[in-house]
C-alpha cells in the first residue's frame, strides 16, 4: 500500500517517544510513504513548536525534547519519500478545485493525483469528498494487524472486517482527533 501522507499525520505520529515507537509511519509493511515538499516543511515547522509546548508544560526538559525530536526526524527520514513541488505542480489546478474549503492542502491532493495514491490524514473534514481515497490511522492499523502473510492484497478476517467497518463508520469530523 503506497500512500501520500499529510503533514498532520507526521506531526501527530512523531510528537513523542511513545508515538514514534508505535507509529505506523515506521512500519515496514506499508509500501512507499510519499510526502509533498510543502507538507514536510509544515511538519518541520510544527513539530518543534509541539515539543516546545511539552517543555513549557513540564512533560520534558529541553534536552529530552531535543533528543526525541531528533530521533523522530531521523526515523521518519528513512521511511518517507519527499517529493519536490515541481513533480506534482501540473496537478495544482485540479487539486485546488477538489479542496475548496482548504486550498492550502492542494499540495497533498496534487501529489496523490500525480502518484495515484490514497491520502493518509487526520483531517477528514477537508479531504473527504475530494475524489481520492482517504485513509485514517486506525484503519491502516487494522489492516496491518490482519494482513494475510504472503498475500499482496489487503485481506481482512471476518472479525477484522467488523472492526474496520466500525472504525470507518465513526463521524467524519471529530475535533478530538485533530
Amino acid at each position: 500500500m503506497n500512500l501520500t501522507v499529510d503533514a498532520n499525520v507526521l506531526v501527530s505520529e512523531l510528537a513523542g517517544p511513545e508515538h514514534v515507537l508505535r507509529s505506523v509511519l515506521v512500519d515496514s509493511r506499508i509500501g512507499r510513504l510519499l510526502v509533498a515538499e510543502k507538507a514536510w516543511d509544515e511538519a518541520q515547522h510544527e513539530l518543534p513548536k509541539r515539543f516546545d509546548g511539552m517543555v513549557q508544560k513540564g512533560r520534558y526538559i529541553q534536552e529530552e525534547a531535543d533528543h526525541i525530536l531528533g530521533v523522530a526526524m531521523l526515523a521518519i527520514a528513512f521511511r518517507i519519500t519527499l517529493i519536490a513541488e515541481e513533480e506534482y505542480a501540473p496537478f495544482e489546478a485540479e487539486a485546488r478545485l477538489r479542496m475548496p474549503d482548504d486550498p492550502d492542502d492542494w499540495h497533498t491532493v496534487a501529489l496523490a493525483l500525480a502518484t495515484d495514491t490514497g491520502i493518509w490524514t487526520r483531517d477528514k473534514k477537508h479531504f473527504f469528498g475530494c475524489g481520492i481515497p482517504v485513509w485514517s490511522t486506525p484503519v491502516i492499523r487494522a489492516i496491518l494487524a490482519n494482513r494475510v502473510e504472503g498475500d499482496s492484497r489487503e485481506k481482512l478476517s471476518p472479525d477484522a472486517m467488523k472492526r474496520h467497518v466500525a472504525l470507518t463508520m465513526r463521524p467524519i469530523y471529530d475535533e478530538a482527533n485533530l
